[in-house]
Order: C-alpha cells, then structure tokens, then sequence
C-alpha cells in the first residue's frame, strides 16, 4: 500500500522462567502418587532440554496419547487450528485463547487425569507455539516446514525433534543474518547492484531471519541499503505486464460511459465503479474469490494514511474518502483499488509459498519468494526514505500496477478538451467564459479527472448561456411590446402598471409564463377597445 505497515515489533517475547518448570514438576510427580503406580526402579521425573518425560511402571502403563483413538481426533483439529492461526500472521491473535477453547472442549469434570494431561501436553506446547509463530516472520521461506513440523508435534507423531529444528532455525538465522547485514553495509552500491537476483534475495532473507536479535539500526540500514538494488524478476516482470495491460484494456471498456460523471457521483457509486475495476484486476491475476470488499475509512484508522490500505486479516481495501483532494480524483482512487489490490495478489502468492502450492521448480517462485521476506518483518517504511521505501519488492510491483492505471482516459480527455474550447469560440462566448484559459491550459493537464471536469463545465456554461441569451431576446420583444402598449389611447390609465411590469421583466427572475399572462391582460384591453 502507499502508506502501510504491519502492527507489532520485531522483538520477540520472552520465554517462561525455569522455576517455573521445576514447580510444575513437582506439581507433577505429587499428582501421579495418587493415581498411578509409578516404577519404583526408575526415575519419576526425567528432565531434558526439550521436554519433561514420565516413566510409568508395567503394572499400570499409561497409552501414548498418539495411539489414543478417542484423542487424536482432538489433536488433530487443535493442531489444523493452530496452523491456519499461525499461517494467518495475525499480529493480534491471541494463542492463549486456543488454549482456553482447547481446555474447554476437552476437560471432563472429575477426571484429574485427564486434566493433568492436558495441563502436561499445554506445557509441552507453549514454548514451541511461541517460537513458530516467531519463525512465520523471520523464516518466511520455511513457513511449511515450521507448520508441517507443528501439525507432526501437535498430534504427538514425533516429539523432541520439533523443538530442536525451531532452535536451529532460530539461532542459524541469528549467525546468518549478522553476517548478511555486515556483508550488506560494507558493500557499495555498485557491487551490491551487480549481483546475480537469487543472491540478493538470500541476502534478504538472511537480514530477516535476525530481525528478532539484529540491531534495529543496522537491520533497517541494511533493508534500505539493498532494496533499491532489487528489481522485479524479469520474467514475472515481462509475465506481469501483459496482464496489466489486459487489465487497462477491460477497465476502459468498462468503466469509460461513467467515468465523466466521477466528481458528481456520490460515494456509494464511486464504490460501485470500483468494485468493477477490482474484480476485472482479480480475474485477470486468477484469484478466483480473493475479492477484498472496498470500504471507506479515515486517516483516524490505524494503517490507512493519505490514500489507503489492504488488510489481508479483514480481507478489506480501505480507501481514506476524506481526503477529499485524492477522493474526489478518479486516478488516485483507481490507483488506489488497484495498488491495494496488488498487495493481495502478493499476498496470495507467499501463501501458495507457504503451503507448498508454489515450489523452487515454478516460474513464479523467485519473487513470490521476495515479496514473502519483504512482508512482515523485511517491509520499510518509517524507517527510510520515500523513494527507498518504494523500491522495496512489495512497493515497486504495487506502484508500478497503481501507475499503469491514472491514465487510461487521458488522451481521449486531452483531445476532447480541444474540442470544447473550438465549441466556445464558435458560439462567440470564450471571451465571456470566467475559466476559458484554464480550459486551454487542461490540453496539456495529466489530470482526467481535473479534463472532464472543465469540459462538462464548458459545455453547461455553452447550453445555459444560450439559454439565458434566448430567454433575454424574449423578454425584450415583450419590453418593445409593452411600451407600444402604453402609447394606446384605452391604456392611458395602465401606463404606471405596464412600468412596473417592465421593471420586473428587467430586474427580476420573472418566469416568461407569468409575462406573457400580464402583457396578454392589457393586450386584450387594447383590443376591445379597437372593436
């Protein structure tokens, strides 16, 4: 979007504490005494780096819960809720609430076993739950394997090995991506620009991998060091425009009957107009239903600033309609819809990356795999200048598509401008038209909106002026009238009368209905008297 960002830091929250654990194993083995029978000749409590194991003995063994028929159903619904949660990247999403539900749903009043175990296997889950839904923004590349991983730990069909993948992911990024950033700061500007695409895009990946120990500093420094240097892939580039231009194509044809009338539309069928405009950009991008509603907002609205946002959570394109300039602008509000909606399409394509639909064999790959690093913790914005935050992948695909579409009437407007200054000329009226020079000066305007607008002006002014100058004709025929009128002998005493009418004619908005009515009254006097 033009002015967006995603809500939440970088930082990662901090882990619970080790006491904490040792109480709960404590909590643990006194719990056990009282209902199973625990091996005398093996140690009731094993602690390991990854998990806390209980050793039951044979006399009372306790099922794994993997091989529980009347509990993995429940395994496997939390762990597909705990993805499509995670896959979401919602900064808001609150895991605990899972949790809360998942307790509920299970929980059997009186079964302390039951809800020991469940207790247990929440202790087991937290951390890991914690540290993938970190690794969604760092590692945005290995988003599949982290929730392919979670799925497999959820429902117990393997165990330590999750955790220690998590940590490696997280502690090779961090060695990584100091190394990237050092490698990116020491760089110039041209050596950075001569390498290979694939390069620069594991440099970036690299960077973000450390967002959550990196200095913010040097992170941001190093994003905004590399990003302008980080074209389109260009054959998704030369694929893109020729689906841009069908876009432009079917988006005048649609759009052209209604698009004079923009600035005297009222907001409901503005939003109309671009409805139309976004499901033809849908269509031709093959999103099938991924249509956002567009909705109007403000700029007291988190996220949505000079002209607008897409909210990927909502699925919303908010359009700021009180910025009445760029409102009120049939470009800026096109660019807009479609800038926004271009961040759904990307969008779209880091999710094909993340559940495996797009893989390293599949043309769209390398900058479905840009824009997945460039969301979330790799987006710029405050951080850098303007123009760099432009050239960041996300923002330069989305500015380019928002670009192509403010001029599709232009040349039709300028043209017909042309003609509407000629009309004025012709009818002798451009001398008496108050903006006829900007009218002249709109030929060379790159404004559509601004054209149409003084062109539709032009021509009321052409209609009412003939109008006005036909009804002023009228009008003064009936003044002639009226004065031969008062010279007739059998009206001398209606003089003073068909003076004042003739003031009212001069000086008032009187309808011609109502003088012809009054100049036929003392006409028909006239008359009789004649006969």
């Amino acid at each position: 979007m033009k002015n967006r960002s995603r809500s939440g830091s970088r930082k990662s929250s901090r882990r619970g504490s080790q006491s904490e654990s040792d109480s709960m194993d404590a909590e643990i083995a006194n719990l056990l005494s009282g209902l199973i029978e625990i091996d005398p000749d093996a140690p009731i409590i094993t602690k390991t780096k990854q998990r806390t194991s209980i050793t039951l003995s044979e006399v009372s063994p306790s099922p794994p819960v993997e091989a529980d028929s009347e509990s993995r159903p429940k395994r496997v619904a939390l762990a597909a809720r705990l993805v499509e949660a995670l896959a979401k990247r919602d900064p808001k999403i609150d895991l605990r609430l899972i949790e809360k539900d998942d307790r509920a749903s299970r929980a059997t009043e009186d079964d302390f076993l039951g809800a020991f175990l469940i207790d247990n296997e929440w202790t087991r889950l937290r951390t890991p739950l914690n540290e993938a839904a970190e690794l969604m923004y760092t590692h945005p590349l290995q988003r599949h394997t982290v929730l392919d991983g979670l799925t497999r730990f959820v429902t117990m069909d393997i165990d330590k090995d999750y955790p220690a993948l998590l940590k490696d992911l997280a502690e090779q990024g961090a060695l990584k991506g100091k190394e990237a950033i050092k490698r990116v700061l020491a760089g110039k500007p041209e050596e950075l620009q001569a390498l290979p695409l694939e390069a620069k895009r594991d440099l970036v990946r690299d960077i973000v991998a450390a967002a959550a120990t990196a200095d913010d500093n040097d992170y941001y420094t190093a994003l905004a060091a590399l990003y302008p240097h980080i074209e389109l892939d260009p054959d998704f580039a030369q694929r893109d425009a020729a689906i841009r231009r069908r876009v432009e194509n079917r988006i005048r044809d649609a759009l052209g009957p209604d698009i004079r009338r923009w600035i005297s539309l009222e907001n409901k069928d503005r939003v109309v107009l671009l409805e139309k405009a976004l499901k033809i950009h849908a269509d031709e991008y093959g999103m099938g239903d991924r249509i956002p509603k567009i909705t109007l907002s403000n700029t007291n609205e988190p996220g949505v600033k000079s002209c607008g946002m897409f909210d990927r959570i909502e699925n919303e394109i908010k359009i700021n309609s009180e910025w009445q300039r760029k409102w009120d602008d049939l470009d800026e509000a096109l660019d807009t819809v479609i800038h926004e909606n271009t961040h759904n399409y990307q969008n779209w394509l880091a999710t094909k990356l993340a559940d495996g639909s797009i893989q390293p064999d599949d043309p769209d790959y390398l900058q479905a795999s840009l824009f997945a690093l460039n969301d979330g913790y790799g987006y710029v914005q405050k951080q850098v200048p303007h123009e760099t935050y432009k050239s960041q992948p996300m923002e330069r695909h989305a500015w380019l598509a928002g670009g192509d579409i403010r001029n599709l009437w232009l040349t039709e407007a300028q043209a017909e401008v042309q003609v509407a200054v000629n009309e004025l000329k012709q009818a002798k009226l451009h001398e008496r038209y108050p903006t006829f020079e900007r009218l002249e000066e709109a030929a060379t305007s790159k404004n559509t909106t601004t054209i149409f607008s003084l062109i539709e002006g032009a021509r009321k002014y052409i209609v009412d002026t003939k109008r006005d100058d036909e009804d002023t004709a009228v009008r003064e025929r009936y003044v002639e009238r009226l004065r031969n009128l008062q010279a007739h002998p059998a009206l001398k005493y209606d003089v003073a009368a068909i003076s004042l009418l003739i003031t009212k004619i001069r000086t008032q908005d009187i309808a011609t209905t109502d003088i012809q009515q009054e100049f036929e009254q003392f006409q028909q006097k006239a008359d009789r008297d004649r006969t």
